[in-house]
């Protein structure tokens, strides 16, 4: 089981740090603040085994976060339910529109 901690903003930060949509993830490679990783599974062996000690390090972060090929594979077949292909196809919100 993963478990995120809820983060709790005053009003002055708002707006400031806001996370991606996971809405099409599968779809919105690359992946990672620098797009290093082309696949959902290269991010989450990141996660599992390639998390490098740092000052600005989460606590939560320290010696990464354990994934069996499991639980692996059960994240990424969640992540692709996120997918909307309707979404993707529909001419409305092609880049041609805009």
């Amino acid at each position: 089981m993963i478990v995120v901690e809820p983060i709790l903003l005053e009003l002055p930060q708002i707006g400031i740090n806001l996370n991606a949509s996971l809405r099409n993830i599968e779809k919105s490679e690359p992946y990672m603040h620098d797009g290093r990783f082309t696949s959902l599974n290269q991010c989450l062996e990141h996660y599992n085994s390639g998390i490098v000690a740092s000052p600005t390090l989460e606590t939560q972060l320290v010696g990464g976060i354990p994934l069996t090929p499991q639980n692996k594979a059960d994240l990424i077949a969640f992540l692709k339910t996120l997918t909307d292909t309707k979404y993707l196809t529909d001419t409305r919100f092609s880049d041609n529109n805009f």
